[in-house]
């Protein structure tokens, strides 16, 4: 007779990024196991979270210096692409979003080369699954400011 066995832990990683990987984090029990809801313990990576989590988790350990490129696709990375002020280039993933969310007046402003800094506009092929070089595709304002 064959005996399955099943675990909740996880194999350890082939790679420990250990501190260079900032996500959400999941409440565990004293045994590791996920107990659902998330652990307020650690910073909330997510919309006007992640600039918060660069400047008190990342920036830190580079002598308190903002990030010089930042690279987003949702509007819950709106906050990151706009928030520092020594930030040098930004990378915007064309997901087509809403037009009236803050990515969507991003995007619209760097296509009528209206932001304000120095942004790519990057297209994708969202039936391929990769990058294009489309109409939406774009660096603007072409003179950096």
């Amino acid at each position: 007779q064959k005996h399955i066995h099943s675990s909740s832990i996880l194999p350890p990683p082939l790679v420990n990024l250990g501190e260079k990987v900032f996500g959400i984090h999941i409440r565990t029990n004293a045994c590791g196991r996920f107990i659902g809801g998330l652990d307020d313990s650690f910073p909330m990576p997510w919309a006007a979270g992640k600039p918060e989590v660069v400047r008190n988790q990342i920036a830190v350990r580079h002598h308190g210096r903002d990030p010089v490129f930042v690279v987003g696709d949702a509007n819950g990375d709106y906050a990151m692409l706009t928030s520092f002020t020594n930030l040098e280039v930004g990378l915007v993933f064309d997901t087509h979003p809403d037009a009236t969310s803050d990515l969507g007046k991003l995007n619209a402003a760097i296509l009528g080369g209206r932001a304000k800094g120095c942004y790519f506009l990057q297209g994708r092929d969202e039936a391929r699954g990769r990058l294009n070089g489309a109409k939406t595709s774009k660096l603007a304002p072409l003179t950096c400011q």
